[in-house]
């Protein structure tokens, strides 16, 4: 016990000391204090007049990750602990709009330290290939290349390498939380011409993962023939409803082709000095395209819960219970599966659950949010097991408390952490871990 008390204590106070000097090397970098959001672009004359005032950003991430992972036991020579010190450098730019158009770039650099104790996957990192995977590679990209032109009245057309996510991200989603997001090559096309009515369609070439940018020779990015629509009506007095069908033809990750087409709707009610809030989502996933299996699987997610403006000394303060279920088919061993999710914040902060497990995944979760002193906080917990129990030995997988904190300083730095405990139900395919991210972050755009 007093070992792991020690080994706790080392962690964390070589992740303060990488987090205070990350944010002091921020600091000391910082050179230019403009925005990169371009919908704060203004309109010029002439072409050199874009160009000259445009926008310049820079913004530095620092972060460990310690992970403890016992199903690397089951590795030959496995080692069940792994760190990752990163430093993540973000360089945008941004032009003014000019005939209505204009340009926006993003370059992102991922920088390792104390690598022998990260294990990036890909096989990048040989020497600690006994670790848990920690899926933050160093790397150089241009994560974001993008145009955007809002000539037509009421739309906008943006083509290129971008960020995307749909309603909350469950189905698409660019995941911002790894070092190197991940990003779609695309023309997308939003329009609202009709009142309470939102029109988007997409058509995405290629998909980028975070291994974008490093020296992996697999899984860096999956060339796309996807058409993706999303179609949400507000005019409803209870709420907004959303129906979308994603086409997706991955050519290089082919079980990941199918077609998913569903509905959702999103609404709160004021109730006294509480507000209600709910939300439903039904989708079905047919295996189409060129993917070799064949299957039809359903989705299925319900939530409710309570908001207050203040609760005691919680500003903020929201309670949700949300019920998660991933269909899926053991016999041919797939189960609905959404690999172009923005994944983190899904089923656990974990991610156990990234790729769905052949047996599906039922998640019930009750969630606790909101600020104090500034400080935001989250609490969550999460108990998962199989949708279709198959010839598991048991149906459940097991239970996950998370944690998290954040506090943000003069709109430009912040700090947070976050805490994922899952504890495996005995018997269970999966293995007790335990996650720790420590983060310091710096924007001067």
């Amino acid at each position: 016990m007093n070992t792991n008390i020690n080994k706790l204590s080392q962690t964390v106070t070589r992740a303060v000391i990488a987090s205070l000097a990350l944010a002091a090397s921020s600091s000391a970098l910082a050179v230019n204090n403009s925005s990169t959001h371009l919908k704060d672009a203004k309109d010029v004359p002439n072409v050199s007049k874009a160009f000259n005032d445009g926008n310049v950003g820079v913004g530095f991430r620092g972060r460990l990750q310690s992970v403890n992972d016992k199903s690397q036991l089951t590795v030959s020579g496995g080692r069940t602990a792994g760190e990752a010190y990163t430093l993540q450098t973000a360089l945008r730019y941004n032009t003014a709009f000019w005939q209505d158009t204009a340009l926006a770039l993003e370059f992102i650099d991922v920088t390792g330290f104390f690598d022998d104790r990260h294990n990036a996957g890909q096989s990048l990192s040989t020497h600690a290939s006994s670790r848990p995977v920690i899926a933050d590679p160093k790397s150089d990209t241009l994560n974001q290349a993008y145009v955007v032109f809002k000539g037509v009245p009421d739309t906008v057309v943006t083509a290129g390498r971008q960020h995307l996510t749909l309603d909350n991200g469950r189905f698409i989603g660019t995941e911002t939380f790894s070092q190197t997001p991940t990003s779609f090559d695309a023309v997308t096309v939003t329009n609202n011409s009709y009142k309470d009515w939102n029109l988007f369609y997409a058509f995405v070439d290629r998909f980028n993962t975070t291994y974008k940018g490093s020296a992996a020779q697999a899984g860096k990015d999956n060339k796309n023939e996807s058409h993706l629509f999303n179609v949400t009506w507000s005019a409803l007095p209870v709420g907004d409803l959303t129906g979308f069908a994603y086409m997706v033809e991955d050519k290089v990750t082919k079980t990941d082709s199918a077609n998913t087409y569903g509905l959702s709707f999103n609404g709160d009610q004021d109730f006294n000095e509480y507000k209600m809030l709910y939300n439903a989502t039904y989708a079905r996933q047919d295996a189409e395209h060129n993917n070799p299996k064949s299957y039809i699987l359903n989705y299925a997610s319900f939530g409710a819960g309570l908001e207050a403006a203040t609760f005691g000394a919680v500003n903020g303060a929201k309670l949700m219970v949300d019920y998660q279920v991933f269909g899926s088919d053991p016999v041919k061993g797939v189960a609905f599966n959404t690999p172009y999710a923005a994944k983190h914040y899904m089923n656990g902060f974990a991610n156990k659950f990234s790729t769905t497990p052949a047996n599906g995944l039922k998640d019930l979760a009750v969630s606790v949010n909101g600020s104090w002193e500034d400080i935001g906080l989250t609490g969550a917990y999460h108990h998962f097991s199989a949708e279709d129990r198959g010839t598991l030995s048991v149906k459940g997988y097991g239970e996950e408390w998370d944690l998290g904190a954040n506090k943000t300083f003069r709109d430009r730095y912040s700090v947070g952490i976050e805490y994922a405990d899952f504890n495996a139900k005995s018997g269970s395919v999966y293995a007790n871990t335990n996650t720790l991210w420590l983060t310091a972050s710096a924007k001067f755009m």
